[in-house]
Formats: structure tokens, C-alpha cells, sequence
């Protein structure tokens, strides 16, 4: 009996290792900026990612303000290798997308050659870090 009984306790430690192993997706989102040669360009990241790097360059992000009485986003990024690129639009979906920005989010964003944000998205997962003070 003894023997059955360690056998069953080996075996359900075991067992909860292996689940505490697999637990909690974690996912990496560091900031990646793509330029493309007519001005174009797309750019990703988590925030959390960024501001917990350990280098001192990459960034991303977006405001929202009024000018001319109408709200207006400007997005921009920088990756850790020190390519830029930024957005800007007054388009109402695009300024409503990005309102749901959190400290914690993964934001990706797409311009034209005219710098104007063609693509918005933001994503809220429990598999990104959370923002280190």
C-alpha cells in the first residue's frame, strides 16, 4: 500500500509541475519599425515591453488632441536599432480605436507617404508584461 501511495504522490506532483510549467503565456512585444522606400510604413510594440527594456531608445505611442475644434491622434514609435516613424489622423474610427490604449497595451500602426495612420490596432491580452514603474 506504501508503495502505491508514493507512486500516486510521484505522480500528481508530476502532473502539477507540468501544469505550472505551462501556465501564464507570457509574450515578448519589443518595438519593431518597418520603412518602406515611398515614405510608407508600419510599426508594433507593447508599451510595457518598451518601457521595460533594457535599452534607453525604444519607444511607442499616441496622443490624442483638438486642433481646429476635431480631435487628431499622432502616433509614433521608435525601434531599439533607432528607426522612427510616426502617424497622424483626424479620421473618427482611427481616433476611437486608439482610446482604448492602456499603459500595458500592444499597439501596432500603419502609414501612408503622406505620414496619415492607414491602419490602427490595439490589443489588451493577459499574455503581455505588465509596465514596470
Amino acid at each position: 500500500m506504501r508503495k502505491n501511495s508514493a507512486r500516486l504522490v510521484g505522480a500528481a506532483a508530476t502532473a502539477l509541475l507540468g501544469m505550472t510549467a505551462w501556465a501564464g503565456l507570457k509574450y515578448t512585444r519589443t518595438v519593431s519599425v518597418t520603412l518602406g522606400s515611398n515614405g510608407s510604413g508600419s510599426a508594433s510594440g507593447s508599451l510595457a515591453d518598451a518601457r521595460n527594456s533594457p535599452d534607453s531608445v525604444q519607444y511607442i505611442g499616441c496622443e490624442t488632441y483638438v486642433y481646429g475644434g476635431s480631435p487628431e491622434v499622432l502616433c509614433w514609435a521608435q525601434a531599439s536599432n533607432g528607426v522612427f516613424g510616426s502617424c497622424y489622423s483626424s479620421n473618427p474610427a482611427i481616433v476611437a480605436a486608439l482610446q482604448s490604449i492602456k499603459g500595458d497595451s500592444e499597439l501596432g500602426f500603419n502609414w501612408n507617404s503622406s505620414s496619415e495612420c492607414t491602419f490602427v490596432s490595439v490589443a489588451n491580452h493577459s499574455y503581455l508584461a505588465p509596465k514596470n514603474p
